[in-house]
């Protein structure tokens, strides 16, 4: 027994490819039973129960010692002999959170024998192949609101979807055109009232569309393109319309100190109806185990192939520590706005971040990209002390920190392309973003990149595709105006310059002030003999980079792939032709 423990006798944990039998009092790796002592099984259960939450020395010893005084060595001994029994020498399962306690960072799935009256509700819509015989287990049967640990967001979908439409997610396209399982998560309204909060709402709407990326076949809308919704009523039909998904969730955050409070809907796109709707309350230290369980409960109740080596390491992108965590999304909504000032602000916090909490690949990755940034939009002159070798170094730094960290993590594995596409060695890139992708495919930065990519390796054809399915994922992206400049850039590089005078002007429509798009615009024009729009271009490009020139861009030194650098001297003509100084 386990003293004041809550778990079930019957209930059982997969994680890392172990299995734990709180019955049985049994774990097991595949086949074989792993010896561990059993005071030390209900260290390892009580972790597995709170699965993302730091778990407090105190509240260890009351549950696995409640009616014995020991001394803290014993909680010590036993969280080192599970790290043993695991294989967790690096703590990439459990980790010691300092002065607090211990947090198991694992994705885990918990199953329970299927009440009678939960089998019966779901039947009547279960397709041949799903289980009958386990679930996910939740806090409890139907209550009016859950908290956000244990089942969450993800049981109530799942519930919702099972009885509702399972069959609809691995079946034909709607009549709309839409895919079997296709959604986006508008973003969350934030109902504090504090602008300066408005990041904690995005990153979660950020978070909750990652994890639901992960379910292969699916297609989840990139947040940042959902977010052209923000603000405005929702219409169902007409977003599943412009979007080509079949299912919405929206809602609303609310943040009172450490206390988090969501109210969640998701919808029926096609009838405009609503499918489920909840309350969640919890705290800041639960919000990793929430996000995680939407993808894994959903896919293992759908009976789907849950993509697992992102799946097994969903939680380490996050920072362990809360306040870290609130930094490195306040970053991540600076960074997204991609001008000089919050490129630095974003830097600021994320120096900070990685200083309360060296284990977030997540921070690491961001504050990488921070430099790559600088490097891409051409800022080094307006930065104090910023040199290329200075800023690449920099930048490469804190992408192999992410790396190392957590080598599978999403926005490590996008830093590092980054970091090798600006430093000129565009096959190593290619290989690094085509991992990224193989963690999740419904990522269009991923997608964007390798368009980047494909072009610097002289294979515009390719790098038009990559761009294509970016656009497809996020329509009404955030940078959609970078996504439209190397689609410009594959099409001067094919000869087609009327396609890349169009695809330049589309860019600058998305962001004025992108000064390379005005560059490719006005090479492609006067590529084309048209000297009026490509004086003008060159014009508002030198206005936004005053002391470039053609040997500038030559410099950049992208790649030595032959093809590429043949294919770059249109480019280089035109500008000459558009009156760039040489």
């Amino acid at each position: 027994m386990m003293g004041k423990s809550e778990v079930p006798l019957d209930q059982v944990f997969r994680f890392e490819g172990f299995t734990l039998d709180a019955g049985r009092r049994e774990l097991r790796r595949g086949a074989a039973t792993v010896d561990l002592r059993p005071k030390c099984l209900d260290v390892l259960t009580c972790l597995l129960r709170r699965a993302g939450q730091v778990v407090t020395k105190n509240e260890l010893m009351e549950q696995v010692w409640p009616d014995v005084v020991v001394t803290d060595e014993s909680l010590t001994r036993c969280v080192s002999d599970i790290r043993q029994a695991l294989g967790d020498a690096g703590q990439a399962i459990i980790k010691t959170v300092p002065r607090r306690g211990y947090v198991l960072v694992s994705v885990v799935v918990s199953e329970t024998p299927m009440p009678a009256e939960w089998a019966a509700a779901v039947e009547p819509t279960r397709p041949a192949h799903l289980p009958t015989t386990s679930i996910a287990k939740p806090v409890g049967q139907r209550a009016s609101h859950w908290s956000l640990g244990a089942l969450g967001v993800a049981g109530a979908l799942v519930l919702v979807i099972a009885g509702y439409s399972a069959a609809r997610f691995v079946g034909a396209p709607s009549a709309t055109g839409a895919p079997s399982l296709s959604i986006v998560v508008l973003p969350l309204v934030n109902l504090g009232g504090d602008r300066e909060q408005d990041y904690f709402a995005e990153g979660l709407t950020e978070d909750l569309s990652t994890d639901l990326s992960r379910i292969p076949q699916s297609l989840v809308i990139a947040r940042s393109s959902a977010q052209a919704y923000k603000g405005q009523p929702v219409d169902a039909r007409r977003i599943g319309r412009e979007l080509g998904v079949r299912y919405l969730l929206e809602g609303s955050v609310q943040r009172l100190g450490d206390q988090v409070r969501l109210n969640l809907r998701l919808i029926d796109a096609e009838s405009a109806r609503e499918l489920w709707a909840d309350r969640i309350d919890g705290s800041r230290t639960d919000l990793a185990a929430l996000q995680t369980s939407v993808t894994g409960v959903i896919a293992r109740t759908l009976h789907l192939q849950l993509a697992e080596a992102e799946a097994q390491h969903a939680l380490r992108v996050r920072p362990v520590n809360p306040d870290a965590r609130d930094l490195a999304w306040q970053a991540w909504s600076a960074l997204e706005q991609r001008t000089l000032e919050s490129v630095a602000t974003a830097r600021q916090l994320l120096q900070r971040a990685v200083a309360m909490d060296a284990t977030s690949a997540f921070a690491w990755s961001l504050l990488s990209e921070t430099y790559t940034t600088d490097l891409l939009m051409r800022w080094l002159s307006r930065r104090d002390g910023a040199t290329r070798d200075a800023w690449l170094s920099q930048a490469r730094m804190a992408a192999d920190r992410a790396n190392a960290i957590d080598p599978n993590n999403l926005y490590a594995l996008g830093a590092m392309g980054a970091v090798l596409q600006v430093s000129g060695e565009p096959e190593r890139a290619l290989a690094m973003l085509s991992r990224q992708v193989e963690v999740n495919r419904n990522y269009a930065p991923a997608w964007h990149k390798i368009s980047y990519t494909q072009a610097t390796l002289g294979r515009p054809e390719e790098a038009i595709r990559a761009g294509d399915e970016a656009l497809r994922l996020s329509p009404r992206d955030g940078r959609l105006y970078s996504f439209l400049v190397v689609t410009a850039a594959a099409h001067l590089y094919a000869g087609r310059d009327r396609e890349a005078l169009v695809w330049a002007r589309r860019s600058i429509d998305a962001r004025s002030d992108f000064s390379i798009s005005h560059a490719w615009a006005a090479a492609a024009a006067a590529n084309l003999n048209e000297m009026d729009t490509a004086k003008k271009e060159i014009g508002e490009f030198q206005r936004l980079q005053p002391d470039y020139t053609v040997e500038n861009f030559r410099r950049e030194g992208q790649s030595r792939n032959p093809d590429f650098l043949r294919q770059r001297e249109r480019f280089y003509a035109g500008l000459r032709r558009a009156g760039l100084p040489e």
